[in-house]
């Protein structure tokens, strides 16, 4: 639960992008290479599943927002609902619309939200002009069987396969369970919103299970399902499946979309002789 912020930060908090940012501002990473572009241009910084789970100093100065194109219209909800205490009341809120296809739509779903707006080709600026504070997120979610496990999941803001587990996903779980020994520590590489460990933890296969993505918002969503079905998945905002210890055994549910050069900087890690359990 997130709760009141420390005293202000003198910036802005900048979301999904850099926007001249310097060090009196804040930037939330939703993906591992903005986290490491913000770094890199000596920006304060935290990951999104991090900062949606912190009391996060309120930002004087207000928000720029660079709202992405492929995180579906929900993901604004999220986002007004992470801004109430990330700013400081009143302050202005720019939403970068720019390199939205749809920014009409994006102007109609914000004020539907409560967001008072100056409408604008590229960007957004408003205030928020609600009764309250905005109800905590609810993403979509399915209930589903994998091996002898139940399990709920929430599968939103533009994650791989949001209305059930996938083919691939399925009979890689099963294969596991019906082919493998059981493993004391599992890495599961790319792990999305979690099912793989989440089910490899809950059917017994493993007793400690490990998820690495470069999806900020997968991994949020990935934590929010461990806490629901009552498992212990730890995250790391990563493309190495290697990174914070190895474990004696890897899954990955490859994306059919990625290129051979995301394939050839997978690879060699899980080529690695298995290290102690993490």
């Amino acid at each position: 639960m997130r709760t009141a912020g420390r005293g202000p930060l003198a910036g802005r908090c900048l979301v999904g992008t850099l926007a001249d940012g310097g060090p009196d501002d804040l930037a939330i990473a939703l993906s591992r290479p903005e986290l490491d572009a913000a770094r890199a241009a000596g920006v304060p910084a935290l990951p999104f599943h991090q900062a949606a789970a912190s009391a996060l100093p309120p930002a004087a100065a207000g928000a720029v927002v660079r709202v992405p194109s492929w995180r579906g219209y929900s993901f604004l909800g999220l986002l007004t609902w992470l801004l109430t205490g990330a700013v400081v009341p009143s302050s202005p809120v720019v939403w970068e619309v720019g390199g939205h296809p749809a920014p009409r739509t994006v102007h109609r779903r914000l004020a539907a939200l409560g967001w008072r707006l100056e409408p604008g080709r590229s960007r957004l600026v408003g205030h928020l002009h609600v009764p309250g504070p905005p109800e905590p997120p609810q993403p979509r979610h399915f209930r589903t069987r994998l091996g002898r496990a139940d399990l709920r999941l929430e599968a939103d803001y533009g994650v791989f396969s949001t209305d059930e587990v996938d083919d691939g996903t399925r009979l890689l779980v099963q294969t596991v369970l019906d082919r493998l020994p059981p493993h004391p520590a599992l890495v599961d590489a790319g792990t999305g919103y979690g099912p793989i460990g989440l089910a490899l933890l809950a059917n017994g296969w493993t007793d400690a299970a490990r998820g690495t993505d470069v999806d900020s918002v997968a991994l949020w969503l990935a934590a929010r399902n461990a806490r629901a079905n009552g498992l212990a998945l730890s995250l790391a905002l990563d493309g190495d499946p290697g990174v914070g210890g190895q474990g004696t055994a890897v899954t990955c549910n490859f994306p059919t979309h990625a290129d051979r050069g995301g394939s050839d900087r997978l690879l060699p890690p899980w080529s690695r002789p298995p290290g102690p359990p993490p």
